[in-house]
């Protein structure tokens, strides 16, 4: 578990508790030791702790150790600031900032005057300016009983004092970017420092629970994958984050954390670890863990159902696919007849050994459906008052694929035609189309069962289709759809750290999917989906084919390899749903 909460302490907030079977890696759930009811400390170093031992390749089942391998540290809560300077941890996070005549410190650091004093003085010694990203360590001061003050720049930022904790003056999410990114900075500074477990108190958290804690978690995560030998650099053993009293924001700041980890577990797994059926059958565990139905259906029912995008891109593969159906159905609150229904859609396109028309990289080809999935498990451990269904397809691809044969008809299971155009899966000169195809028609599928159920608004995601990296980058997810949910869904992305710009459609979009011998022709999912989004439904589709996996180098609070995103948007959408429902 990433954070470890006791669920008594939290009234309305249920235990997380997200671990595929089998799996060992993060630490076991138990009651909060509240740091600061201790007399010497508020973080304790007495008996540092370690990973559990990892199952080496040799071990390991094939759905046993490859799952939530992803290292987070363990983050409890500090609620007394006075407690702040007798804390015995081996550093102290503390935030510094680019101030108009140079570097300054925050005017309410719960230090004594004359140890922040000395402490500033240090700091302009070593030449730290409070720049957004830097990361320094110097001694700590006298008064202070930590042994190092690891030193983060915010940058320029009205970030001076403790007004407006709770986010009600950050109404642009900038001050909590800042932190964010200053968190995950640190917490892979300490990450990289050699020696034993580290314990650590981080004073970022009275600026913003929800970022300190988002931040200092994901920013730390490490995935290993099944290395038998363990990571070079040291580890946290415990991290604090002086939250006030803020146990609220600091417990739903968890369970997010656990979205976007399971989220970057799945993407991260290694290639042909989760076939569609292994797949599924891991995210439906995973979902009745939590409360929530599901349901998988296979080769034989999509076929017996007629789902003919999802057998079509998927039907030529030695592992069959599936469509996962997730359905989380809370009661209305008082005073209330019904609460708000959001379907979700994302799907799964994965290479088989077929290599499928020279497609033979997919990095993030499973980040829509994870984030899906992840995002609607939090819903159910936060309790919102939001009625989810998740449509997952998973299927991977083949060269032998029939409905990828450019000029082939293929029928939806809604009756809907498609001529299929584009590629031609028998020559490898451009792998990005058999891609774009495939994953538009499992789409499709999706989305026709989706709006079966008459949900208030529909948000689908796709991971692998490219369309909109070229102009907005490989951080940024491009937004179409309904103007208002489009903005909501951009508007929401920036408050959660997470990139996203609204993209609209252009006014040929109609005459890219029309056909003389079908329904529709096929396109890219932005310009193909909206036709199976019956009139009146707000929809809206997020791209992520850049952000999805992060191929450079680790940034802010986002590592390698898999980002997670977009969980925290579509967990803020699912939290402002009644707020959206009442406009």
């Amino acid at each position: 578990m990433a954070c470890i909460l006791d669920p008594a302490q939290f009234p309305g907030h249920r235990q997380a508790h997200h671990r595929f079977p089998g799996t060992t890696n993060r630490p076991a759930t138990g009651p909060v030791e509240d740091p600061a009811s201790r007399e010497d400390a508020d973080v304790t170093r007495s008996a540092p702790q370690t990973p559990p031992p990892r199952p080496t390749a040799a071990d390991a089942d094939p759905l046993d150790g490859i799952f939530l391998r992803g290292d987070v540290p363990r983050i409890v809560p500090v609620t007394d600031p006075a407690t702040v300077p007798g804390a015995d941890v081996d550093l102290l996070v503390v935030p510094c900032i680019a101030g108009p005549s140079g570097l300054s410190l925050p005017d309410d650091l719960p230090l004594p005057r004359t140890a922040v004093t000395d402490l500033w003085k240090t700091l302009m010694e070593t030449g730290v300016t409070g720049a957004a990203g830097e990361v320094q360590s110097v001694p700590a001061p006298a008064g202070v009983r930590a042994r190092q003050v690891l030193a983060v720049g915010l940058g320029s930022t009205d970030t001076g004092s403790t007004a407006g904790a709770d986010g009600t003056a950050d109404p642009t999410g900038r001050r909590d970017r800042r932190i964010r990114a200053a968190a995950g900075a640190a917490s892979r500074a300490l990450r990289s420092l050699p020696g034993t477990a580290l314990t650590v108190l981080s004073l970022l958290g009275r600026y913003s629970p929800t970022a300190a804690v988002e931040g200092h978690a994901l920013g730390a995560y490490r995935y290993t994958g099944l290395r038998t030998a363990g990571p070079a650099e040291g580890g946290i053993a415990r991290l604090g984050v002086l939250v006030d009293g803020q146990l609220a924001a600091f417990a739903r700041a968890c369970t997010v954390v656990e979205a976007v980890a399971t989220a970057r577990d799945i993407v991260n797994a290694p290639t042909g670890s989760l076939d569609p059926a292994r797949l599924a059958a891991l995210a439906a565990g995973l979902a009745a863990r939590s409360g929530i139905g599901a349901e998988i259906l296979d080769a034989t029912e999509l076929g017996d159902r007629r789902f003919g995008g999802i057998l079509g891109a998927g039907g030529g593969s030695v592992h069959a696919p599936r469509l996962l159906r997730l359905v989380h159905r809370p009661e209305p609150l008082a005073g209330q007849d019904r609460v708000p229904h959001i379907a979700l859609v994302g799907a799964a396109v994965t290479a088989g050994s077929a290599g499928a028309a020279g497609v033979t990289d997919l990095a993030g080809s499973s980040a829509a459906a994870a984030a899906a999935v992840a995002a609607t498990v939090a819903a159910a451990e936060l309790e919102l008052p939001v009625a989810v269904t998740a449509t997952v397809p998973v299927v991977e691809l083949a060269s032998d694929a029939p409905a990828l044969r450019p000029g082939s008809v293929l029928r939806h299971v809604d009756g809907t035609t498609t001529e299929i155009s584009g590629c031609d899966p028998t020559t490898p000169t451009d792998p990005s189309d058999t891609v774009r195809t495939a994953t538009s028609l499992v789409l499709a599928d999706a989305v026709a069962r989706a709006v079966a159920d008459s949900p208030d608004l529909l948000v689908t995601v796709s991971a692998v289709t490219g369309s909109r990296t070229l102009p907005f980058g490989d951080r940024t997810a491009a937004v179409t759809g309904s103007p208002a949910l489009r903005d909501l869904l951009v508007d929401l992305a920036d408050r959660a750290g997470e990139d996203a710009w609204a993209a609209p459609l252009p006014v040929e979009s109609d005459r890219e999917i029309g056909s003389e011998v079908a329904d529709l022709r096929t396109a890219a999912p932005d310009r193909y989906l909206p036709a199976f989004v019956p009139a009146g439904t707000p929809r809206a589709h997020v791209d992520v084919a850049g952000p999805a996996v992060n191929s450079g180098a680790p940034y802010g609070d986002i590592p390698g390899r898999a980002s997670g995103r977009p969980v925290r948007t579509l967990v803020a959408l699912l939290g402002s749903a009644r707020d959206y429902a009442d406009r």
